[in-house]
């Protein structure tokens, strides 16, 4: 059996996927918080659109370029 010490992480990834379904009808707000915490974090935010421009929606299959 696998040392469980070698999964703590899933914990994290559990927890971060609760939190996400908090917007899943309101992905829009998502979106600005994602803005605000690279503008905070003063790291540039990556390109996530073809164009550019910041999406309204997070939704991947919207996003795919």
């Amino acid at each position: 059996m696998a040392d469980k010490g070698n999964y703590d992480w899933t914990e994290f990834y559990k927890h971060f996927a609760d939190g996400l379904l908090y917007f899943k009808n309101n992905r829009e707000d998502l979106v600005e918080k994602i803005v605000r915490s690279y503008d905070e974090a003063g790291i540039n935010l990556p390109r996530l659109t073809a164009d550019g421009k910041t999406p309204k929606d997070i939704d991947p299959e919207i996003l795919r370029v």
